[in-house]
């Protein structure tokens, strides 16, 4: 099989192995930035039977009408709302994501993460102590608040959300969950949570699930 791939990876060397060991060819796009549409266009047209994406490449009708014999297109990613599926379908070309346990626990840290720093205002401080505004300690200042005790809604307990939530019995938080499968429903959630943590793919009936409205719903 003849693959591009669309921009070096972390840890390339070790990732392309088998590639390379099955005797496949590897492109690799040769700059370390995104790939213009345009330059993506003109490699799709040379010909590839398999296409390694990221994110940042949007796989639509447009790039796949110049498709010549693509077979798979696997994305660098653990969503894939950047690919056109259905277009992909019709062309008998298999999409793939790529989740891990690796990158679950890190999506799940990250969104500690920013719990944490929300909590203890982290971001209010810094900015303080860069813009020079900081006169000395005061009693009240950035105090913030603790998490134990606090309720943690988790909207989508799959494989990351389920880690979120399980951090979250560490911290001594009562946690609630919303999914297609639970019973409970999200505007109880919403109405009885301190902190909303999101973990759903990006569809149709997903998009804008927190808006105005849903945002009233909250403490």
């Amino acid at each position: 099989m003849k693959i591009f791939v669309t921009r070096k990876i972390p840890f390339w060397e070790e990732v392309s192995k088998p590639l390379y060991d099955a005797g496949h060819e590897v492109v690799v796009y040769e700059h370390n930035k995104k790939i213009s549409r345009e330059e993506l266009i003109e490699e799709i047209s040379k010909g590839y039977d398999g296409l390694l994406c990221l994110l940042t490449e949007k796989i639509d009708q447009g790039i796949l009408i110049h498709d010549k014999q693509l077979k798979v297109i696997a994305n660098y990613a653990v969503g894939f709302d950047n690919i056109d599926v259905p277009a992909c379908q019709a062309k008998n070309i298999q999409v793939t994501n790529t989740p891990s346990d690796a990158v679950n626990e890190s999506v799940a840290e990250m969104a500690w993460t920013l719990m944490l720093s929300l909590s203890r205002r982290l971001g209010e401080a810094t900015s303080c102590m860069r813009n020079a505004a900081y006169r000395g300690w005061e009693p009240d200042i950035f105090l913030g608040m603790d998490l134990k005790g606090k309720t943690l809604g988790i909207i989508g307990s799959g494989r990351i959300g389920s880690l979120v939530a399980s951090k979250g019995v560490a911290f001594q938080m009562n946690v609630l969950t919303h999914s297609r499968s639970s019973g409970t429903k999200l505007e109880d959630v919403l109405a009885q949570s301190n902190f909303i943590s999101l973990h759903l793919p990006l569809t149709p009936e997903t998009q804008h699930m927190i808006n105005n409205q849903t945002l009233k719903l909250m403490k």
